[in-house]
């Protein structure tokens, strides 16, 4: 925190103290060179948000609405909020009873 006394009622003094102080201290360049300034403690609350793995569950439908087949995978670890990663499933139609109709994915997080 940049501090600068007023004497005597002299703004304009303290002011230009002021600013010779912050670019001193590089606080604009730091900031000009990040584009943003992000707080620690932000920085700290989006690691706590990440998502240690997330669990793909495949639900299979024949027309009948009778689930056929059901499966989970999991994806990449450490997924933050708002990204995405890839899954794979292996499905031997061979072992489905039927032929499938309609699927539902569920996504769940754990953090």
């Amino acid at each position: 925190m940049l501090r600068v006394e007023v004497k005597k009622g002299n703004i304009e003094a303290a002011l230009k103290k002021l600013k010779s102080k912050f670019i001193k201290t590089k606080v604009a360049k730091q900031c000009r060179e990040r584009g943003h300034f992000t707080k620690p403690s932000e920085n700290r609350r989006a690691e706590i948000i990440k998502a240690k793995y997330v669990e793909i569950v495949a639900t299979l439908y024949d027309s009948n609405g009778k689930i056929i087949y059901a499966d989970f995978t999991f994806t990449n670890s450490d997924i933050a909020s708002g990204q995405t990663s890839s899954f794979e499933f292996m499905i031997d139609k061979s072992d489905l009873p039927g032929s499938i109709y309609d699927f539902v994915l569920q996504v769940q997080a754990s953090s």
